[in-house]
């Protein structure tokens, strides 16, 4: 199953970073090749003994210079600080060596309350050599988990740690469903990067108050942290779904949030909530035109209200956060006017309830049309998205009675919506009666902002969500594009590697894998023409598989490595993958004793491909015919190999030649070439691949014959000849009378036909070699006039003779264009 969707119904993508989202590899490093020779080197331990704790977490850093930075969240006894978790970083030079360790105290301990949790452990380095690392840890307060943050400088001294912001959920959940919300991460733009966050999320059953400016972001850039941009989960533009004055607002639980890789922007989706007292009675009004009381009978319509009730407005909002500006966007309404509301009242009245209206609202309650309600579920409403492969922004809205406005329906009617004598007590109106869709019964809907626009156009809702698509990369190597698919074939347990060049690799790592676990891509690297991709499948409680294929540069095939970057949920920030300058990769296994590190080697000599297969010829046919005078050979392509061709030719009345191998025709990038045909000829072609690991053999042979022209055969009497553009040559012989013939002296041949019109009430013709007849031909076919057409007999052994083709129908139109003499 795809990891991101993984963790439990309803949960938001703000989750799923915890679970190590994908990467790119840096820019394509000097020209090299991913030594699949050497392979991964031996381990290099970070930890000095294999008696110390696993780390917490450990990542890898490629510095600019070439060197590799290894941090580690630690347990302090193996470091002299006991019972406290530490930072410790070494850094591996150019040479292979490696520093000694850098122990920075984090002032928090190793377990229980304050405790760091390695599962929301981040870092980054820009390109001066700064590094920046982030963390959460447990408070001794429910729900709250304060992020912290600790640098390096470029001359290689630690900051002391700092707190960034504090997290916020209201504790209902385990650990494990908390820290995949509240898991900082990350988002980098060049050297700047930026963490965002709402101030509370991963709530059971609650909300966000909006005077808190619920989403917030801050910046670090050249080790300093900037101060946070707030932002209005409500803002003015919420007046569109609150003409009263309500008596709160506030944000659902859960706003999902998704960054687009792009350009680095950072969207927020939420559900805002506008909840505000009414009043309700339970039955219809007394007859139209009595005059309210001032004191309330029960039961009786006299003006005051018998009880209290609420209504609740949902609507589903976003705001960005775009890489550069230093503020919010406006919030957005996401589902806007144009949509047909639907509703449990049947006959509900068509005008709002305004003044112009009043009487008409007033005699359908008196009639009990209101005094059914219609109610609403407090169901979760946590809208998630995501970014897709072009930019847009693919949001899916769970609500169950939303999106727009559920309202209970057996209002009491006191003053129209428009009424000036009304106040927000008394007056009937919610919500800019007929504009929002309201009482939608879907259980989740979907919707789509495109790029390049932050709100969604009128009814971009739909009913179905849209689904979470396979996650594709296209990575830039120096033999083209190749966009790299997870998920891929049947059960999603391949990758695909679409190159370029249209000569695409489909690659399943584990044909063992029965599961129908899909396959996850987790990172992708490039190296020159090459391309590495680690991936995970399965559960943790299936068990998982993991590796690394790499496709080189002109191979058709991956070739498949041990390599396991991601692993379970408990081990996913202990392991990690980085690419250095020089293109060679570097992994860390926090999980395996010591913390290893080892490289996988490049070389810049160039990888030697395997000699390539035989490439097929796919057109023409084994035995072809044409009447275009030319025709284009085509073989299917053989990912990174040119190609020769040959050919041999016989004509109508002579054998084969020998092979040639025409100039133009060798060290060919293309899968086709185009070739003039004489007329009564038969060519063949075969066709090989060259790669600079050797060449294939030749492919079989495909022929291609060129008919000869009717003008060329000597005709008895009793023909006509009619000319056209439609016809071969240009010309055509007609007859109707039987027994009349076109005959072709000398010929050398394994097949005959001719090139003929066809119609419902046309004749036939016999086909003879010497005194033998070799095969009718009927040309009345179809329900229409076609010129041109190719009739053969079936094939037969190598005969010379004289061919004749001889009408055998009388009374019948025989039209004949052209005669088919074929060597093959």
């Amino acid at each position: 199953m795809r990891r991101r969707t993984t963790l439990a119904a309803g949960v938001a993508l703000t989750a799923l970073a915890a679970l190590g989202m994908p990467v790119l590899g840096p820019a394509t490093p000097a020209l090299a090749s991913f030594d699949v020779e050497a392979q991964w080197t031996d381990n290099e331990y970070v930890v000095a003994t294999d008696t110390a704790t696993a780390p917490k977490a450990a990542n890898l850093e490629a510095l600019p210079d070439g060197r590799l930075i290894a941090v580690l969240l630690a347990r302090g006894d193996d470091y002299g600080f006991a019972a406290e978790t530490v930072l410790v970083s070494r850094v591996r030079e150019a040479t292979g060596t490696w520093s000694a360790p850098q122990v920075t105290p984090t002032g928090a301990p190793w377990s229980g309350t304050g405790a760091p949790e390695g599962r929301t452990f981040d870092t980054f380095a820009d390109s001066s050599g700064r590094v920046l690392v982030v963390w959460a840890v447990r408070s001794a307060t429910s729900g709250q988990w304060p992020v912290m943050s600790v640098s390096r400088t470029t001359a290689g001294t630690w900051s002391a740690p700092q707190e960034v912001y504090v997290a916020k959920t209201d504790g209902a959940y385990g650990d494990s469903l908390e820290i995949g919300f509240i898991t900082p991460r990350l988002v980098p733009v060049g050297d700047t990067v930026t963490l965002a966050w709402s101030t509370t999320t991963a709530v059971s059953n609650g909300s966000i108050d909006t005077s808190t400016n619920p989403f917030r972001a801050r910046r670090w850039t050249a080790g300093t942290w900037g101060s946070e941009i707030a932002s209005s989960g409500y803002g003015a533009a919420g007046q569109d779904v609150a003409p009263l004055a309500p008596d709160s607002t506030r944000v659902q639980a859960d706003p999902g949030r998704a960054v687009r890789a792009s350009d680095g922007r950072i969207s927020f989706v939420y559900t805002l909530v506008k909840h505000r007292t009414i009043r309700t009675i339970a039955h219809p009004l007394n007859p139209v035109g009595t005059s309210p009381g001032d004191v309330n009978v029960a039961n009786v319509w006299d003006g005051v209200p018998e009880t209290d009730n609420a209504a609740h407005t949902e609507t589903a909002w976003v705001v960005h956060l775009d890489p550069g500006s230093g503020s919010w966007s406006a919030p957005m309404k996401l589902v806007r006017s144009g949509h047909v509301p639907t509703s449990c009242v049947t006959n509900l009245p068509t005008n709002p309830p305004l003044v112009a209206h009043w009487a008409e609202w007033k005699t359908a309650s008196a009639a009990g049309e209101l005094s059914t309600g219609c109610g609403y579920a407090e169901e979760s409403k946590r809208p998630s998205a995501y970014y897709d492969s072009g930019g847009d922004l693919q949001i899916t809205l769970d609500h169950r009675s939303g999106p727009s406005a559920t309202i209970v329906l057996n209002q009491f009617l006191d003053k129209a919506c428009d009424d000036p004598g009304a106040t927000n007590s008394t007056r009937f109106c919610l919500d800019d009666w007929g504009t929002p869709a309201w009482a939608v019964t879907w259980n989740d809907a979907g919707l789509r902002i495109e790029a390049g626009n932050d709100q969604p156009g009128l009814d971009a809702i739909q009913q179905t969500p849209a689904p979470f698509p396979a996650q594709e990369f296209t990575v830039a190597t120096t033999a083209g594009n190749v966009r790299v698919v997870e998920a891929q074939g049947t059960g999603g347990k391949s990758i695909l590697f679409d190159r370029a060049s249209g000569t695409d690799v489909t690659w399943n790592p584990d044909p063992s894998n029965a599961t129908g676990d899909e396959v996850d891509i987790t990172h992708v690297f490039v190296d020159d023409g090459d391309v590495a991709v680690f991936y995970t499948y399965g559960t943790e409680s299936g068990g998982e598989g993991c590796g690394l294929g790499i496709l080189l540069d002109g191979h058709s095939t991956v070739d498949h490595y041990f390599g396991c970057v991601s692993g379970s949920l408990a081990q996913v920030a202990q392991r990690d993958v980085v690419q250095l300058t020089d293109g060679r990769l570097a992994r860390i296994d926090g999980y395996a004793s010591q913390t290893p590190v080892r490289l996988f080697a490049v070389t810049d000599q160039p990888t030697t491909p395997p000699p390539p297969p035989v490439p097929s010829v796919t057109a023409p046919a084994a035995v072809g015919v044409t009447t275009a005078g030319s025709h284009t050979v085509r073989w299917n392509a053989v990912p990174g190999a040119s190609y020769d061709v040959r050919m041999r030719r016989a004509a109508w009345n002579g054998s084969f030649g020998g092979l040639t191998q025409p100039a133009a025709w060798q060290g060919l990038g293309t899968t086709s070439v185009t070739h003039a045909l004489p007329r009564g000829s038969t060519t063949c072609y075969s066709v090989r691949a060259r790669n600079s690991g050797g060449t294939s053999g030749w492919s079989s042979e495909r022929c291609m014959v060129a008919p000869l022209d009717q003008t060329s055969l000597a005709r008895s009497a009793g023909w006509t000849v009619v000319s056209g553009g439609a016809y071969y040559g240009g010309s055509a012989a007609l007859t109707n009378q039987q027994a009349r013939t076109l005959a072709r002296t000398g010929a050398s041949l394994r097949r005959v036909g001719v090139v003929a019109t066809t119609c419902p009430t046309c004749g036939v013709v016999d086909l003879y070699v010497g005194a033998q007849r070799v095969g009718r031909i009927r040309l009345a076919r179809g329900t229409a006039v076609r010129h041109r057409q190719v009739l053969l007999v079936p094939a037969f052994s190598a005969r010379s003779g004289k061919v004749r083709v001889v009408v055998a129908s009388r009374n019948r139109a025989v039209r004949i264009d052209g005669l088919v003499v074929a060597a093959r």
